[in-house]
């Protein structure tokens, strides 16, 4: 809303247009309250969450909680996101649940980076439900390693597409400094307001590209992650490359990034991730 409305506006009203814009003005500063509410209380709980090891069936009805008071879709959206992105905190985890949690917090908006980190997690969900047949301690093991790491990869791989189309760099870049909003010169320069919005343009440029940088770097953490966790399934018998190329040219749509990615699953497992 234009917070520069003139008041005239207001007085060439009807009593019943004012009383409907008077409704429409209570009902957006209403609803960006409760929304502001909810979040709060999302991230609390989060917190809450994080600081201790919290069963998991005491986090999830507390989400769920929280769930039952989101009024948009994306809401809902970073309410399962929340679960997922808290995996590594509950006291015994549900690789079964979590996996379920990505998979419906698929079905509400997310940005690019929540996306990429629920396919990363739910890839890893579905590793841990296989940790038997993976490990060889499983029953009847004999064929299954290559299903099963078909399964666990599918989604990795869906995580690896979305960060290959978004022309991520090889390597973490160095963010950009941010300079401070200087304004040279008095008010009363004729010349101020052309000095000041120069001045607003060039800060909000600095942090535009600072933003970006960070952007890319987290998914660059992400995609490094996935391929390491790739090497570690595939570094296991029966060798499989052909089956992760035929999975991956489908999902991926691109040869050349198919070969460049089977070459960095080839290599050796790195421990920094």
């Amino acid at each position: 809303m234009n917070t520069n409305t003139k008041p005239t506006l207001l007085i060439s009203m009807n009593t019943k247009q004012l009383a409907c814009f008077l409704l429409l003005f209570l009902g957006v500063s209403i609803c960006s309250h409760a929304e502001d509410q909810l979040l709060n209380r999302l991230r609390l709980f989060t917190s809450q969450v994080q600081a201790g090891k919290m069963e998991f069936t005491n986090a999830e009805a507390g989400y769920l909680e929280i769930s039952k008071d989101c009024s948009t879709l994306e809401e809902k959206g970073q309410v399962y996101l929340a679960i997922v992105n808290t995996v590594g905190f509950f006291k015994r985890p549900r690789p079964d649940k979590i996996a379920e949690y990505c998979e419906q917090a698929l079905k509400y908006p997310q940005s690019i980076l929540g996306t990429c980190r629920i396919y990363s997690v739910w890839g890893g969900s579905l590793k841990e439900q296989n940790r038997g047949v993976i490990n060889g301690t499983g029953k009847n093991n004999t064929g299954k390693i290559s299903e099963v790491r078909r399964l666990i990869t599918k989604p990795w791989l869906q995580c690896l597409a979305i960060i290959q189309t978004n022309h991520v760099p090889e390597k973490r870049q160095s963010p950009p400094s941010v300079g401070g909003l200087v304004i040279n010169g008095p008010k009363t320069d004729v010349n101020y307001q052309t000095t000041y919005q120069a001045a607003i343009k060039r800060h909000d440029e600095q942090w535009n590209a600072r933003q970006r940088v960070d952007f890319e770097n987290e998914l660059v953490d992400c995609r490094d992650s996935v391929i390491n966790a790739m090497r570690q399934l595939y570094s296991l018998p029966p060798e499989d490359w052909e089956g992760l190329k035929a999975e991956a040219l489908e999902t991926m749509h691109d040869a050349n990034a198919v070969d460049a990615l089977i070459e960095k699953v080839k290599q050796p497992v790195t421990t920094n991730h």
